[in-house]
């Protein structure tokens, strides 16, 4: 391995030239370069700074998958058939979805059926039946 940058770059520019068709730039010599290699780089700062997480709202998510969504519905519209299979497949991955935010919220954060049906605005009978009839 190569000392130096000078050393590395002549090296580098000598294998270059062994490459059939390979047009040698002269401004690109080791003397031109001294002075920019890695060796004469100022040192990397010590701290990185964090990049600042926007927290988005569910509402702000859920608007967002609907956009998608609509957009996939005017391409199958169009002709995409492609893209109603694609929304075949969203779809039983919303439903799939749904049983499992139902399911996280009853047993690991404690919210009883009624209340998620309350939310949602349906009864407790349909959640019941929709999410939790195997229990």
């Amino acid at each position: 391995m190569a000392a130096t940058f000078q050393q590395w770059s002549a090296e580098m520019l000598a294998r270059a030239a062994e490459v059939p068709g390979f047009a040698h730039n002269p401004g690109l010599s080791p003397e031109s370069m001294a002075g920019q290699g890695p060796a004469d780089a100022p040192p990397a700062p010590t701290r990185r700074r964090k990049r600042t997480r926007v927290a988005r709202e569910s509402r702000d998510m859920g608007l967002m998958a609907a956009r998608v969504l609509m957009a996939m519905a005017r391409r199958a519209e169009a002709g995409d058939l492609e893209a109603l299979a694609e929304l075949n497949r969203l779809d039983l991955a919303l439903r799939l979805a749904q049983a499992r935010a139902a399911h996280g919220l009853h047993a690991h954060h404690g919210y009883s059926q009624a209340e998620i049906a309350l939310r949602l605005g349906v009864t407790q009978q349909a959640v019941q039946k929709r999410w939790f009839a195997r229990q």
